[in-house]
């Protein structure tokens, strides 16, 4: 139930997925809690501020930044981040304040609201709490992914509570396990083994 999570949950809610949710805490707001900002390219706050941004120049920052970016993705990121993921948590109440310097340019992307992205994701789950089709089982940790022919097919669970072990099917698994802000000891520190 951190950003990833939260926003795929909602999307997939949108398009009449019934959902479930999987979080190993007790609350929401996985890794992002600990998070400052989120980069995006080109947004309203970057525009009222005075800062030229592009995706042109974004993509070429990234790619030459990034030890190993994935040149498709970083341009769908640079060109739909503004509208898919600014305008998106916008609409649902989030409140960009500051932009700041990227680590891989000088031109301002890193958006920060009052504080740290606790602020991005609280709006998030208040979404998610609040549509019928989606339900949140807290505590609850998976273990393996379930596959038939090839496919996967669902999820192999436990109840951290309990230790209670169970098995969820579904038309389709979306991980969003985080990664500590590409903090690899940190990554590796938490890595369920």
């Amino acid at each position: 139930a951190g950003i990833a999570g939260l926003s795929a949950a909602i999307e997939a809610a949108d398009n009449g997925a019934q959902v479930i949710v999987l979080d190993a805490n007790s609350v929401g707001g996985g890794h992002a809690v600990k998070a400052g900002g989120l980069a995006m390219i080109d947004t309203q706050l970057q525009r009222s501020k005075g800062i030229k941004d592009s995706p042109k120049q974004a993509i070429a920052d990234i790619l030459a930044w990034g030890e190993d970016a994935n040149q498709e993705w970083v341009e769908r990121y640079a060109q739909d981040s503004s509208s898919e993921v600014y305008d998106w948590l916008v609409k649902l109440g989030v409140e960009f304040m500051l932009v700041l310097p990227t680590p891989e340019s000088h031109v301002a992307r890193f958006h920060f609201t009052k504080g740290t992205a606790v602020h991005v994701v609280l709006p998030m789950l208040h979404e998610a709490l609040g549509r019928s089709n989606i339900v949140f089982l807290w505590q609850t940790g998976a273990d393996a992914l379930l596959s038939h022919e090839g496919r996967i097919i669902g999820v192999q669970v436990k109840n951290l509570r309990t230790g209670t072990p169970f098995n969820l099917y579904g038309n389709n698994v979306i991980l969003a396990t985080g990664g500590f802000q590409s903090n690899t000891d940190m990554v590796l520190e938490n890595w369920n083994r």
